[in-house]
């Protein structure tokens, strides 16, 4: 599931990104992948293939979370309620791609901008809350190697989260004083 979700983004977002490059609508050499959904016909393809992610991502935190609450069940770990709040942070991390995908950054730029952060700063901290769980139902499936990896992404995902937002601020503060 996990594998189909990201091949259709890769495919959908490299379809907007050669259009956008097609009709000459970005000026950077390495633009946001934002800016492939500013202008039509870039941003029908992007703002629905966040959509179509949003509904699959969705569906895999719900699965995530009925895969880790049978286990919790069926070893009588009392973990449930950090479950319950992984799976609402979850979903509220894939509602803010959809976000980002129906709210250009030049039409709506704060709730654009309220959708990636919402995204990717609330999706980092469903990786920690899934990494959290992890560690306490290690023991008994006995995935330490993939724990540790899922641990470090937590940590990357984090970290380049705090260097994004800081990059973001320094950048419009400069812009700000121009």
């Amino acid at each position: 599931m996990t594998a189909v979700i990201h091949e259709g983004d890769v495919c959908d977002t490299s379809r907007s990104l050669y259009l956008t490059y097609y009709a000459n609508h970005v000026s950077d050499s390495l633009p946001y992948i934002s800016d492939s959904g500013t202008l039509s016909p870039e941003s029908c393809i992007f703002g629905q293939a966040l959509n179509i992610i949003w509904i699959m991502l969705s569906f895999s935190a719900y699965l995530k979370y009925k895969q880790t609450k049978e286990i919790l069940t069926k070893h009588n770990i009392q973990k449930n309620a950090i479950n319950k709040v992984a799976l609402l942070i979850g979903l509220l991390a894939c509602f803010g791609l959809s976000i980002v995908g129906n709210f250009q950054e030049t039409n709506m730029f704060y709730v654009h901008w309220l959708g990636a952060i919402l995204c990717f700063g609330i999706g980092s901290v469903y990786i920690c809350l899934l990494s959290v769980l992890y560690l306490t139902i290690t023991p008994v499936i006995g995935q330490r190697k993939l724990t540790g990896v899922r641990l470090v992404l937590s940590v990357i995902s984090v970290v380049t989260f705090m260097i994004f937002l800081f990059v973001q601020f320094c950048h419009t503060s400069t812009k700000k004083n121009k």
